[in-house]
């Protein structure tokens, strides 16, 4: 149906053409932070105006407390183990999961995306049916400098507004916009730490609900008419419920129950629907707001229609396993119960015991033994991110997928969560604050918690970093065999193992012995191997030319190569030009230091090994599920 033809359907509409669909996604908010919600008055104000003048899902469960996978969920109207985007590990929504953009494009919709952090990158494929997804960090930044990975919510509502004020005002837009400001760590600016000087999280949720107020105030301006809005979180926070600070462990409301407010035409004003709702029900409640019929196949339902008690949502956490081979965890809500399948099962009767103190499996599980989908494989998307990707998500708090290895298929035999309520938060205090500990206390901690969960195998990592700090080579190089055996083509723990092999005078192939690493990787150990033996034009041909690349990965190489032709001061000064907009390449100093040598200056050589050492960064692939910071 062309636009003309789809304003026809929506009588009443100003402009003559359909309402506009703004969606907002506010990251890590629980529901019971508004006040709509039961939470502490007056601080969001703006969301409880909309929840009064629209409808309120009183009881919403997200399909898991990640980011990536309660969005795709968000997105595409299905279940998490049904798309199968599980975790945060860099992975893509595959292309047989259209998304809300794809259905609303054929109603004369033009959609676009804003997103306030690097998790929701286009890598993750949530972009799929967008004609733009606005990723990147915002124009400005100091020249080279990597972006940041998030950026503040005023940004992402001022480029949310320029988009739509530079349309044309006869189309029907959808805006897609991610908030991210009241994840962790909570550091509200001063403005909001006013506003709840006992509660850091809370005046972070106060600061997003200016920022949606801005949003709609803005929108009105520059589009007129009154929009359909949706307002929805991804995932709540723990804060401290059942020993979890974040989210990602457990499956319990604090970090599953999510706000949903839906206003505008075709929305009742002060409706409250009370039965159980998910994340998956957003999609099918637009299209019933604009009057047509939900496109087939979703999971949900409209939240316009009637409650229905008896209904059950279901939600998973991957991140156990993932993250240290613990068990997955997997829930099922009805209008009164909550079931949980673990090692040791949980039964809640959320409505009289809403923080869900009283475990009441043993009187009740036998009904609900049969509920769950069974767990049968891994999270199976698949993808992959680049560098500077990586990067983004490293700094944001995301740990490798399948650190476990395989999933057996079953949680019998399995850890329970239970077991380790504070192992997450231990562990992302140490890659937090680990970089800028004594290497032997980071060394201690970590190796205290290898002794505890042989699983860590981003902790394992860590502990080859660590090592490798304290000059303990041999450990370190020691400490890679078991993980690049497990990871061959991990290009991060062969930059580790060539940083070694420079600074023992190792050659490039005993480094990379250990596992073949990526296809750079390779082409910069055969370049090196043919430069170091003399051979500048076979080094060069490796590369591919003469010319100067600007992956990293590849740039150590040339180096070599450039110096074996005689062009050691050029080599010299691109490497450290390189390191200067990037100090933590520590990939580029063993090349550097092989240079200085060749020129007989040994000082210089021994304060690249220096630098390389103070200059140490998190491992990109340390930091991922966790959480979002």
């Amino acid at each position: 149906m062309r636009a003309g033809l789809w304003a026809l359907v929506l009588g009443g509409c100003t402009l003559g053409r359909a309402p506009d669909v703004v969606l907002v996604s506010l990251d890590t908010v629980r529901a019971d932070a508004l006040g709509s919600y039961g939470g502490r008055p007056g601080l969001t104000p703006v969301l409880d105006g909309l929840a009064a003048r629209g409808l309120r899902g009183a009881e919403v469960m997200t399909t898991a407390p990640q980011t990536v996978p309660a969005h795709a969920s968000l997105l595409t109207g299905r279940w998490a183990d049904v798309h199968g985007l599980q975790g945060n590990d860099g992975a893509a929504l595959g292309s047989a999961w259209p998304t809300l953009a794809h259905h609303l494009r054929p109603l004369g919709y033009l959609p676009a995306g804003f997103v306030g952090a690097a998790v929701l990158g286009a890598h993750t494929g949530l972009d799929q049916g967008f004609a733009r997804w606005e990723d990147d960090a915002p124009p400005g930044g100091p020249p080279g400098a990597p972006p940041p990975p998030q950026w503040p919510a005023g940004v992402v509502v001022e480029r949310a507004l320029d988009w739509a004020a530079a349309q044309s005002a006869g189309r029907p837009l959808f805006a897609f916009v991610h908030l991210y400001d009241a994840h962790a760590p909570h550091a509200p600016g001063p403005e909001w730490a006013a506003k709840a000087p006992d509660a850091p999280y809370l005046a972070e949720v106060a600061g997003v609900d200016a920022a949606v107020g801005a949003l709609l105030e803005g929108w009105a301006a520059r589009r007129g008419g009154e929009p359909l809005v949706v307002v929805v979180a991804d995932h709540g926070e723990g804060l401290g419920d059942h020993g979890e600070q974040g989210h990602g462990w457990f499956v319990y409301r604090s970090t599953m129950r999510v706000p949903l407010i839906v206003a505008g035409p075709g929305v009742p004003a002060g409706a409250v629907h009370a039965g159980p709702a998910s994340l998956v029900d957003v999609a099918p409640t637009v299209f019933a707001a604009l009057g047509q019929a939900a496109p087939a196949g979703l999971d949900g339902e409209s939240l316009l229609g009637p409650a229905r008690p008896e209904r059950r949502v279901r939600g998973e956490a991957w991140l156990p396993w993932a993250f240290a081979g613990f068990a997955p965890l997997h829930v099922v809500q009805d209008g009164r119960h909550r079931a949980i399948r673990a090692p040791r099962p949980e039964l809640y009767d959320w409505a009289a015991d809403g923080a869900e103190a009283v475990d009441r499996w043993a009187e009740g599980g036998a009904a609900w033994a049969d509920a769950f989908v069974p767990p049968v494989e891994a999270p199976r998307a698949v993808g992959g991110v680049d560098g500077p990707t990586a990067a983004a998500l490293a700094a944001l708090g995301y740990l490798p997928a399948g650190a476990a290895g395989a999933f057996p298929g079953a949680v019998d035999g399995l850890p329970d969560p239970k077991d380790a309520p504070g192992l997450l938060d231990r562990v992302l205090r140490l890659f937090e604050q680990g970089w800028s500990l004594p290497p032997a206390a980071a060394l201690a901690e970590a190796e205290a918690l290898l002794a505890a969960h042989p699983g860590l195998t981003a902790v394992a990592r860590f502990r080859a970093h660590a090592l490798f700090d304290l000059g303990r080579l041999d450990a370190a190089a020691a400490a890679l065999v078991p993980l690049r055996a497990a990871a061959p083509a991990d290009d991060t723990l062969a930059d580790l193992a060539l940083s070694i092999a420079s600074i023992q005078g190792a050659g490039v192939e005993a480094a990379l012995a250990g596992g073949a690493g990526s296809a750079p990787v390779r082409a910069a150990a055969a370049a090196g191997a043919a430069c170091r033996a003399g051979d500048a034009a076979a080094g060069f041909a490796a590369l591919g030319g003469e010319g100067r690349p600007e992956n990293p990965a590849l740039l150590g190489a040339w180096a070599r190569c450039a110096a074996a032709a005689g062009r050691g001061a050029e080599a010299e000064a691109a490497l450290g030009a390189a390191l200067a907009r990037a100090p933590h390449a520590r990939g580029l100093r063993g090349p550097l230091r092989e240079l200085r040598l060749a020129r007989g200056d040994a000082a210089g050589a021994a304060a690249v090994v220096a630098e390389t050492r103070a200059h140490v960064r998190p491992d990109p692939e340390l930091l991922w599920v966790a959480r979002e910071r």
